[in-house]
């Protein structure tokens, strides 16, 4: 939802442009979108993340009731945030956060 360069996946104006289609992928059967994810660029502070949050949060709300007027449901789940900024992406309405390096240290 931010355009950042370092992440793929669909961008909001993609998915918006995209509830069709996703339809017809869902009624062929087999698909449940459980809800949306993202990632927020690598910041310095946590609260940096916010927007990103923020604009997943309002992207969600837009294209639900689009989804429910394509004939599927977009599920409530909202991943996002991580480790250093978790608590942030929750004040925004994440239902789901990845907590992988709090919980097994960094990587390498």
């Amino acid at each position: 939802v931010d355009e950042d360069p370092a992440k793929s996946g669909f961008n909001a104006a993609a998915l918006r442009a995209a509830i069709p289609a996703i339809g017809s992928v869902v009624a062929a059967g087999g698909v449940v979108i459980d809800g949306l994810f993202t990632v927020g660029r690598v910041v310095s502070s946590p609260e940096e993340a916010r927007a990103t949050f923020s604009a997943l949060r309002s992207l969600a709300a837009e294209v639900r009731p689009a989804a429910a007027s394509a004939g599927y449901a977009i599920g409530p789940l909202l991943s996002m945030g991580m480790s250093g900024d978790y608590e942030v992406a929750i004040e925004e309405g994440a239902t789901q956060v990845r907590l992988g390096s709090a919980i097994f240290g960094g990587r390498g």
